[in-house]
């Protein structure tokens, strides 16, 4: 079975459903959708009344810059997602730490850490509840490491990417 089936923003609801429902019929135990906007957050929303308890999760890819913190909440917590993967543009911590401060959904950070000290600046600021470990980003399977370690450490839930060229 597959643990997480990472799938694509789809040209409509009914090609999300029905990416889905082949995702969960090949065996996913959980499903990532990116998002691209606000507007595709009505998407996630419908996969989630068509699968109640399926565990799911966004990835945003800092697609989200422009929506304020306390309105993301109030569309996010509804879904039920295990996380909101990178909301805001790489650069921001403030937003995801305010977003963390309002919502019951928990923040993944992964362009936002491009290195352990990035994770731990992250932390700090209150800005992560979740850390995507992308070897490439991070320089090479050592750092990945010693941020997989530090999030171990540090009740960090962390998970590895889907970069797995390793900076090589």
């Amino acid at each position: 079975a597959l643990p997480i089936s990472v799938l694509g923003r789809a040209g409509s609801v009914e090609q999300a459903l029905a990416w889905v429902a082949a995702a969960r019929g090949a065996g996913a135990a959980m499903v990532k959708l990116k998002v691209a906007g606000p507007a595709d957050l009505a998407t996630v929303a419908a996969v989630r009344d068509a699968w109640p308890d399926l565990p799911l999760a966004a990835d945003a890819n800092g697609s989200l810059a422009g929506v304020e913190p306390a309105e993301l909440a109030r569309w996010l917590d509804p879904l039920q997602l295990r996380y909101v993967e990178q909301p805001y543009q790489a650069d921001d911590l403030a937003s995801p730490a305010e977003l963390r401060r309002r919502s019951a959904t928990p923040v993944c950070l992964d362009e936002s850490i491009g290195s352990p000290g990035d994770a731990r600046s992250a932390h700090a600021l209150g800005a992560l509840d979740v850390v995507n470990v992308k070897p490439a980003r991070l320089g090479g399977p050592g750092e990945a490491v010693a941020v997989l370690t530090w999030a171990h450490d540090h009740g960090v839930t962390a998970f590895c990417g889907g970069m797995l060229e390793l900076g090589i």
